[in-house]
């Protein structure tokens, strides 16, 4: 994989590194890897038990110091994001 950086004028914030982390938990296959030990849910809900790992862990990159704080966003914010 060839990274390639290139200048830009557009503003950018805090949060527009988890880009990076999404790819690298996509790239790694993560999903897959721990599908079997995310829990199911019994009822269907837009968001899975990965998606809500993957808000958890884009969560912390971006700073919240505790799960009190992942309460507090939700993982739309986190997608947004990126």
């Amino acid at each position: 994989m060839i990274t390639k950086l290139e200048a830009t004028n557009k503003a950018l914030s805090a949060l527009g590194g988890l880009h990076l982390f999404r790819g690298t938990i996509r790239h790694l296959d993560l999903r897959g890897r721990l599908a079997e030990l995310v829990p199911a849910y019994k009822l269907s809900t837009k968001a899975d038990g990965f998606d809500k790992f993957q808000a958890l862990c884009l969560g912390l990159v971006a700073e919240a110091d505790c799960l009190d704080d992942m309460d507090r966003s939700s993982p739309a914010r986190h997608r947004s994001a990126c």
